[in-house]
């Protein structure tokens, strides 16, 4: 009866008659009873959502996770559904803030070497980073080469398994560079997430011929995101207690803590990803949903790079270019004494007249005298003038 009900489609299209028996069955079946005047309705079968997900339940528990793919491609290709493919814009940002990131990183150390300031540690540290930064882009290009945004029926199986392959190597790489504390633990945990070490990139193959098991990745993920979030906020918060605390006016107070904050762009891209993480963890299709997870990952890490090379790279750019940071800040104290209504020309005329060293007590003409007249100031010029006059009485007191 089945050869008779769908002998019309497989006749017309040579594809489906090449479909594995179990899809054949539970195409059958699932059409059986649906509002289409037949099996050569295609564009009824093809928008019937409700027919589709039934046939989509028979297939994972019918046939292999091969024979699934197989079924999968060939009924897409027969409903004319576009192809997607992601992988060129995971390329392109990927190739953009790796370049961002080397160079944030050259800087640092030109820098450093520059004014004087390698450090063993500190800089040894960076040189580690860069080497690991460029293993990882190196990794995640080739897997945008080997399916990683393309649905999963799309992609050859051989390829299925590169693209897991290099995501198993570029988690271990990603937890090493993301945070040295736990480093080791997690690290452990990601080379060991199954057993053995090989399922992990066969275990897309359910019903194949490769045997193990896997600890939840997602869970894993979800722990690793929620350490580095409460991490961040940890180190984020610490110094403002202490910033808060500094002899400073309130505006150079929220300045360095605007400083400090820009870490926190980091933070927002670690809540990015575990909201990605969560879409990917009900996927069926890992190729093509694990792109977001994977970019917002890299993201996430060449963001941290640049921020910790922006100290470094400050430095470096007051040394090289002191007169154009001069400029900048000349330009932005005329623009605010102008908003202020203060006059930019600001006179003083100071005299220090410093009496001759003696024991004995000094008479007003014999002491300092100190002028200083201020034609129009501000309260910047009131703050030099009062330890101008600190400086001066001190003198005296000597």
């Amino acid at each position: 009866m089945f050869a008779i009900a769908v002998s019309p489609v497989w006749g017309q299209f040579d594809r489906l008659a090449t479909l594995p028996i179990c899809a054949q069955t539970c195409i059958a079946n699932s059409f059986a009873n649906s509002i289409c005047d037949s099996l050569e309705d295609f564009p009824c079968l093809c928008s019937n959502r409700t027919q589709q997900f039934i046939a989509m339940n028979c297939f994972s528990t019918s046939c292999t996770a091969r024979e699934t793919l197989t079924t999968l491609n060939a009924t897409m290709v027969m409903c004319e559904a576009p192809v997607r493919d992601r992988s060129e814009l995971y390329r392109l940002v990927n190739t953009v803030l790796f370049a961002l990131s080397t160079a944030a990183i050259l800087g640092r150390f030109y820098s450093h070497f520059a004014l004087g300031r390698l450090q063993l540690l500190d800089d040894g540290n960076m040189a580690l980073i860069l080497v690991l930064n460029i293993v990882m882009f190196t990794l995640t290009t080739m897997m945008s080469f080997t399916g990683l945004g393309q649905d999963m029926w799309k992609v050859p199986f051989k390829d299925i398994r590169l693209t897991l392959v290099y995501f198993w190597i570029s988690l271990v790489w990603s937890i090493v560079i993301f945070t040295l504390l736990y480093t080791i633990a997690f690290a452990f945990l990601g080379i060991f997430i199954c057993s053995p070490v090989s399922y992990f990139w066969w275990q897309w193959d359910l019903g194949g011929e490769h045997k193990g098991k896997c600890l939840n990745n997602n869970h894993i993920g979800f722990v690793t995101a929620s350490f580095s979030i409460f991490t961040d906020l940890a180190m984020l918060g610490l110094p403002i207690p202490q910033v808060w605390a500094l002899h400073l006016s309130t505006k150079k107070k929220v300045g360095v803590l605007f400083m400090f904050s820009i870490g926190f762009l980091v933070t927002l891209v670690s809540i990015i990803r575990l909201h990605a993480l969560v879409n990917f963890a009900k996927s069926s299709n890992i190729t093509y949903d694990f792109l977001d997870t994977s970019l917002w990952s890299l993201i996430e890490i060449y963001v941290g790079i640049i921020c910790v090379c922006m100290p470094s790279l400050k430095l470096g750019l007051q040394f090289f270019y002191p007169k154009i940071l001069r400029s900048v800040v000349s330009t932005s104290r005329y623009t605010s004494s102008g908003q202020t209504g203060g006059n930019i020309a600001i006179q003083k005329s100071v005299q220090v007249t410093i009496g001759s060293y003696s024991t004995k007590p000094k008479t007003e003409e014999q002491g300092s005298t100190v002028e200083l007249v201020e034609i129009v100031g501000d309260a910047n010029s009131t703050l030099m003038d009062e330890e101008s006059h600190g400086e001066i009485n001190s003198v005296n007191q000597g």
